[in-house]
């Protein structure tokens, strides 16, 4: 019965490119995140945005256009595992590894940076998306209802008995339907440009590993710096920032000893370490699975007796239901 009614809702809205009033609210709910975190600070908290099911519709309808459309013809780069039909953190963790160990076989050495984009959704200049958008080939229209959406978002948030409602100036909402696919838009460039440079570059959404291979260390650390300043260039065109306090640099390698010369992200040196954890999974120089063994082991044991303490032999849960 309200399907003809919302048909003539989103035609207005998207010819208008105006969001109806009581679609722009935005309901954040700030989810601590996982790890011994200071409480007192923002970025111990992930701030998910509840918007309304009528303006998630219509941004499904959008995310399918946009797929089914500009994508179809211009696709986005084949080493982006985020958000994509047969693409999971599992094919990203493969396609890495496939990698080191075929480098590890040959005796060579695999110089890995894990970047760390500092609060990519949340912090993503609107404009930036909006060029993104226009490089794939979308159409006007499209980006001019998505800039529009962005743009009028009125984000309330309640902690305890206090409010804060502020416009939204940049971002795009965590937990937005459109938010992932645009991300992705935004990234594309980057990883082109990093392809374009001689390494192998992949991506799960903002986190991505720049990878060079060889048995020259000089010329290993010369790509990858190359590789770092086309990243330091990009972020200032686009708006973003690149944490070097959290990008990490390892040298898988089973050689005993390799000097390499210090790689830098503007002027901070970046340090070399010895294992890194990327999508959940620990990676260590020599590709030994030791570290991500020992932490796996941990977990298991602790769920095991955390299930332990629920019942014993006269008290807590019956035998059918354990």
């Amino acid at each position: 019965m309200i399907a003809p009614l919302l048909l003539r809702a989103f035609r207005s809205s998207y010819a208008l490119a105006h969001i109806p009033t009581t679609w722009r609210l935005v309901r954040v709910v700030l989810i601590p995140k996982v790890g011994n975190r200071p409480p007192d600070e923002a970025k111990s908290y992930r701030p998910i945005s509840l918007t309304s099911f009528l303006l998630k519709t219509m941004e499904r309808i959008l995310d399918e256009h946009i797929k089914e459309g500009a994508l179809k013809s211009n696709s986005l780069n084949e080493n982006q595992h985020a958000y994509l039909p047969g693409r999971s953190t599992v094919t990203a963790l493969h396609d890495i590894t496939a990698r080191l160990e075929t480098t590890l076989r040959k005796r060579e050495v695999a110089l890995c940076t894990f970047i760390d984009i500092e609060g990519a959704f949340d912090n993503v200049p609107i404009r930036s998306i909006a060029r993104a958008a226009e490089r794939k080939g979308i159409d006007q229209a499209t980006i001019d209802w998505i800039d529009a959406m962005l743009r009028s978002r009125i984000i309330e948030t309640e902690l305890g008995k206090d409010k804060v409602t502020v416009l939204a100036k940049r971002g795009c909402p965590q937990g937005g339907v459109l938010s992932p696919l645009l991300w992705l838009l935004v990234a594309d460039e980057l990883l082109d440009i990093l392809s374009d440079c001689g390494v192998h570059v992949q991506a799960y959404a903002d986190d991505i590993v720049i990878m060079t291979t060889g048995k020259l260390p000089t010329t290993l650390v010369s790509a990858m710096q190359i590789a770092l300043d086309k990243i330091v260039s990009w972020c200032d065109q686009t708006g973003l920032t690149v944490n070097p306090n959290k990008t990490v640099v390892v040298p898988f390698t089973r050689k005993r000893r390799v000097i390499l010369s210090p790689l830098l992200m503007r002027t901070i040196t970046l340090q070399y370490s010895d294992e890194v954890k990327y999508l959940g999974v620990y990676l260590d120089r020599k590709l030994t699975w030791r570290e991500h063994t020992d932490y796996a082991l941990n977990k298991a044991t602790r769920a095991l007796w955390a299930c332990r303490g629920l019942f014993g032999k006269t008290w807590g849960l019956s035998p059918n239901m354990v």
